[in-house]
């Protein structure tokens, strides 16, 4: 996608059998993405307060860093690759995908609890730099590497 401060996708997509990039294009919604995208998602930049419009299932990475997200519903239920979220005023993991077949990145947020957090992550967990109280909620399966620290 290439133009500007259009505040929405023009067009409504189905399935896109590539990757799918709309950085700091000026979105405000994610409403018209594609359903299902077959290499990688990225919206990073934009000016999002969810995730509602998302595509359901990423096969590559999908990256929403920096967009100003308060809550990552109505994000994917599938990544294939990795999850990047960080950067982003969201306190809870809420409606994060239940499966993560790379990385799970969250870092600087204003996340308090893993509760809600990813089912499964074949890879690192990484929720560094939020306001976690404790790890109450982690029910995560899978990962290789956890990383909490607070600063």
């Amino acid at each position: 996608v290439t133009t500007y401060d259009v505040g929405q996708m023009p067009v409504n997509f189905g399935k896109v059998t590539g990757s799918f990039f709309m950085q700091g294009k000026g979105f405000n919604t994610l409403e018209g993405c594609p359903r299902e995208v077959g290499g990688s998602f990225k919206c990073t930049g934009n000016e999002l307060d969810s995730l509602y419009g998302a595509p359901e299932r990423v096969a590559g990475d999908f990256d929403c860093r920096s967009c100003g997200l308060e809550s990552l519903e109505g994000g994917p239920e599938y990544v294939g690759g990795e999850f990047s979220a960080g950067d982003n005023p969201i306190k809870s993991l809420k409606g994060s995908p239940k499966e993560v077949d790379g990385n799970f990145y969250c870092n600087n947020n204003k996340i308090t609890s893993l509760e809600f957090g990813p089912e499964v992550i074949n890879g690192i967990y990484s929720s560094q730099n939020n306001d976690l109280y404790d790890i109450y909620g982690l029910k995560t399966k899978g990962y290789h590497y956890i990383y909490l620290n607070n600063s």
